[in-house]
């Protein structure tokens, strides 16, 4: 009797190691490389509005941000679904968007400059534009 109940628990645990394979696989596979993004952030000049829309090619319609330091619930909260980072806390040296579609992750992005400074932490849609203020700072906002 004691061999078979580890033997059955011994089944079910191997039965699991996919599942979880496929999940981290999923989890993995919403960190996208975006140049494009790279680019446009490291080549927007003084009052230019550049569309983030034009920057990927996957379909979202809302994307926020968040700079290093953010903690997992706190980007979880503003994006409305849970953020998988394997951290409690986003330690990237980056910024990080995070792009969604009917309310679904379906990117991650590290952008390679860390240079954003206004417009974090909030949700902005699809109409979301990179901006650079008089001062030269780099954010996100509400396109027109």
């Amino acid at each position: 009797m004691k061999r078979t109940a580890v033997l059955i628990t011994s089944l079910m645990a191997l039965a699991l190691v996919p599942m979880l394979s496929a999940c981290s696989a999923a989890q993995d596979s919403l960190w996208v490389n975006d140049s494009d993004l790279d680019d446009a952030i490291m080549s927007a000049r003084d009052g230019e509005t550049v569309p983030i829309e034009e920057t990927t090619d996957f379909e979202w319609d809302h994307v926020a941000y968040f700079a290093e330091g953010a903690m997992r619930d706190d980007i979880s909260a503003v994006v409305g679904t849970e953020v998988p980072l394997k951290e409690e806390r986003y330690t990237g040296s980056a910024n990080l968007f995070v792009f969604t579609k009917d309310g679904e992750i379906v990117a991650l992005v590290q952008t390679t400059p860390d240079a954003l400074v206004s417009g974090s932490n909030t949700m902005h849609g699809n109409d979301a534009v990179l901006t650079i203020d008089k001062n030269g700072y780099l954010g996100v906002a509400a396109g027109s």
